[in-house]
């Protein structure tokens, strides 16, 4: 089995993906907090409705159409994680159900109910969402609402351009070859990335093209196994680890499928994966190892080698959740550093570090 650097089994207790202490009060922004709540529910929502349609797609052979609809789930991801990010800040946790519920039928008629339907009626919803939370005056907030906004027009286009290209027999000649989306803000672009997001300008390495990364996201959200917190870090961490891992091993080990991690982690019976499958089938039993490292661990149950690590590490970087984006940028710190704090990312939610993130890293080098 696969080790985490090195880490054995810990003794510990702690909820991962518990929010640290904001920059807002969240009693001072009711119908702001509110809105963000309602907003990552339907995204989530919304991104598991995408992946069935790609899904779909995928049946019917039809290419094109199948990274279009897993352009568009990637899209509602990332605006989930901005607003579930933007929660923390207030102190609370998103909160939102994987449940499926959407009525799948043939490709066109898919995009003909996200076009009169589904994403038709964007500006009446939003601008209701936009006047409840310009009155409490959250900046942030309505920056990143308004943000929301435009991308879920951009949607729109898209699926408008994917429904004019369909036509009544199926196809798809017309439609776009590749589909990229901005991990930063979840804008969708179809053609080769310029310099910048045409959205929110981030720089074009964030512009990823989309590929079968949606197989192994839908395989996690209809995992009955995994809870939502369960999945949720599942997701965080094939983004964050397992894809560093495409093009390497991609034999998966045989073993592998009969083990528990993979009846709990895993993506079914063993089949013709995809390269992305594979890179998530490599990592599960790390992942798994890392989740229940990570949630055995008690803060009032260290030992002194621990409490001195925490100190020193408050004593350099500051008090409070320690921000090493900066240094990581840098270069300052070896690749197994980096990986741990990715895996560490992973975990939590969250890119600072907090004391329980403190003893995870200094259990994983010490072993």
């Amino acid at each position: 089995m696969k080790r985490l650097v090195g880490i054995l089994t810990i003794v510990v207790c702690f909820l991962p993906g518990s929010v640290r202490g904001g920059r807002y009060i969240a009693a001072q922004y009711p119908e702001t907090t509110a809105v963000l709540q309602v907003l990552y529910g339907n995204e989530i929502r919304k991104e598991h409705h995408f992946l069935s349609y790609a899904e779909k797609a995928d049946i019917e052979s039809s290419d094109k159409m199948t990274y279009l609809f897993a352009a568009l789930a990637k899209s509602e991801s990332v605006l989930a994680e901005n607003h579930r990010l933007l929660l923390t800040e207030f102190d609370m946790e998103a909160e939102a159900s994987y449940a499926n519920g959407a009525s799948i039928a043939d490709t066109r008629h898919n995009l003909e109910i996200l076009a009169n339907i589904g994403l038709a009626k964007v500006d009446d919803r939003y601008s209701v969402f936009m006047n409840m939370i310009r009155t409490e005056r959250n900046e942030e907030a309505i920056s990143l609402v308004q943000q929301a906004w435009d991308i879920k027009k951009r949607q729109y286009e898209i699926v408008k351009k994917g429904l004019d290209a369909t036509g009544l027999l199926g196809l798809v000649s017309k439609a776009p070859e590749n589909y990229y989306v901005c991990t930063m803000c979840g804008y969708i672009e179809t053609e080769a990335p310029g310099q910048r997001c045409p959205m929110c300008a981030a720089d074009a390495q964030y512009l990823e093209q989309v590929g079968d990364e949606w197989r192994v996201y839908l395989g996690i959200m209809e995992n009955s196994q995994l809870d939502n917190a369960e999945k949720a870090y599942a997701r965080r961490f094939f983004d964050k680890i397992s894809i560093a891992s495409m093009g390497f091993r991609m034999a998966s080990d045989p073993s592998v499928f009969g083990s528990d991690e993979y009846e709990k982690w895993g993506l079914g019976a063993q089949r013709e994966f995809s390269v992305e499958e594979k890179a998530y089938i490599n990592t599960i039993e790390e992942m798994a190892l890392a989740w229940k490292t990570y949630n055995e661990i008690d803060m009032n149950d260290l030992n002194d080698m621990e409490k001195e690590y925490i100190e020193k590490m408050h004593s350099r970087y500051g008090d409070g959740d320690i921000d090493l984006s900066a240094r990581r940028i840098a270069g300052e710190f070896s690749q197994a550093m980096v990986h741990l704090l990715n895996v560490s990312e992973a975990l939590s939610g969250i890119s600072t570090l907090s004391d329980a993130d403190i003893v995870f890293v200094k259990r994983s080098l010490s072993n």
